[in-house]
């Protein structure tokens, strides 16, 4: 299966269509899922889910993906309806995955991380155009970062922790453990940093 482009979603509808009985895809599986038209570099990727919609418009459903030797790289829980969703997502993979194709797709620059591994986890509820993040956390080997907050096409409020077991792997010369605390707020396009202080200030 190759995707060539991305689906023209349709206008959004005053009242969810919603089919009348109960819908359930026991097992879904994909042997080889080409990405390479809509993001170049990505290998291809096995894929296997199921879904369950209930007639009351409830919906779960189960994703998992990856190459053929790490079936488990991007997992994905969903449930909700069409007002309001659940989303649970699990990524393990390498810096030049998927993530990196993706912000390169967007223009997005990502700083260089040390490593060769990257690993993600965030839980996070969709209502509307509103996100509200419960938890965030990106895993690399230089350090943690650690998000959770609530983003809005019209505000963004957003606390976050970094913290480096080793100062000297991002910064040559610094040794010592480090952690960061901030907030990010204000509207996307224009937003600033609130707060940011280093809570271990101990660095040589």
């Amino acid at each position: 299966m190759e995707v060539l482009r991305r689906p023209a979603w349709p206008a959004p509808v005053a009242e969810p269509r919603v089919p009348s009985w109960p819908v359930r895809l026991e097992r879904l599986r994909v042997a080889r899922l080409s990405l390479d038209g809509v993001l170049p570099g990505v290998p291809g990727l096995a894929v296997e889910g199921s879904a369950a919609l209930e007639d009351s418009g409830a919906l779960k459903a189960q994703l998992r993906a990856g190459v053929p030797d790490c079936p488990d790289q991007y997992r994905l829980a969903l449930a909700g309806d069409a007002t309001a969703q659940r989303f649970d997502l699990e990524v393990r993979e390498p810096l030049d995955g998927a993530v990196a194709a993706l912000a390169a797709h967007l223009g997005w620059r990502l700083p260089p991380i040390p490593g060769r591994d990257l690993r993600l986890a965030a839980v996070a509820r969709r209502v509307g155009e509103v996100w509200d993040v419960e938890s965030g956390r990106m895993d690399v080997a230089s350090g943690t970062v650690r998000a959770q907050g609530r983003l809005a096409p019209d505000a963004l409020s957003l606390d976050w922790t970094l913290d480096l077991p080793d100062v000297g792997a991002v910064l040559p010369g610094g040794s010592g453990p480090v952690q960061v605390v901030g907030e990010v707020a204000g509207s996307p396009s224009r937003s600033r940093r609130r707060r940011g202080s280093p809570a271990s200030p101990w660095v040589r």
